[in-house]
This record gives structure tokens, C-alpha cells and sequence, in this order.
């Protein structure tokens, strides 16, 4: 529920509908949701991130890890990372919990 309404954007009544419940209930759990994950999430999410980069400035970025990737550019993928940077992928991303360690991983799978 947190997931679908927080990250992915749905409305409450989207959610309500996908789970055959309320948007009452569905309010409900995500207070409680958010209540229990207290001071353990980012202050700003990743959606309100993106948002007040603009579409300008994320074309930007986009474009600048993509020509790093394909020119095999480790360096500059790893000055994009912040310190807190944990890759999604492959599926054991605890391995790499930081940028030095994300560059010994990608300078391996070259």
C-alpha cells in the first residue's frame, strides 16, 4: 500500500480499488505505515526530488549517465552517486553500499 500510493503515485481511491478496500482504510494504513517507519526514510523522496529538478535538468543528467555507461566511464558514473548510493541491481544490492565500493563492482563487470 505504502509502496503503491507513496512511490508509485497512485491516488488513495486508486489503491482502495486495486485492493478492494476503502480509501478510509487505505489512508488509515499509511498513517500507521508511516508512523511505524518513523525517522527511517529520506526527508525528501525520490519523487519530490525529480520534480523540482525539472524535465530540463533530468534530460540533463539522464544524458550524462548514459554517454558514461556506454563509453565505460566508471569515473564519472561514481561522481553522479552520493554518499549513500546502493544500486538495485543485481539482486544482492547490499554488497555495494557505497560509491567506492559501486566502483569496484562496475570496474569488474567491464
Amino acid at each position: 500500500m505504502l509502496i503503491l500510493r507513496d512511490v508509485l503515485g497512485f491516488s488513495g481511491a486508486e489503491v482502495a480499488e486495486a485492493l478492494h478496500t476503502t480509501p478510509d482504510c487505505v489512508y488509515s494504513l499509511l498513517q500507521r505505515a508511516n508512523a511505524s517507519l518513523g525517522g527511517r526514510l529520506a526527508h525528501r523522496s525520490q519523487r519530490a526530488t525529480l520534480r523540482s529538478l525539472g524535465d530540463a535538468q533530468l534530460s540533463v543528467i539522464v544524458d550524462r549517465y548514459v554517454e558514461a555507461w556506454v563509453q565505460n566511464d566508471v569515473k564519472a558514473i561514481v561522481e553522479m552517486l552520493t554518499e549513500s548510493a546502493a544500486p538495485a541491481m543485481p539482486a544482492t544490492p547490499s554488497r555495494y553500499r557505497d560509491p567506492d565500493a559501486i566502483t569496484t563492482a562496475q570496474r569488474a563487470d567491464l
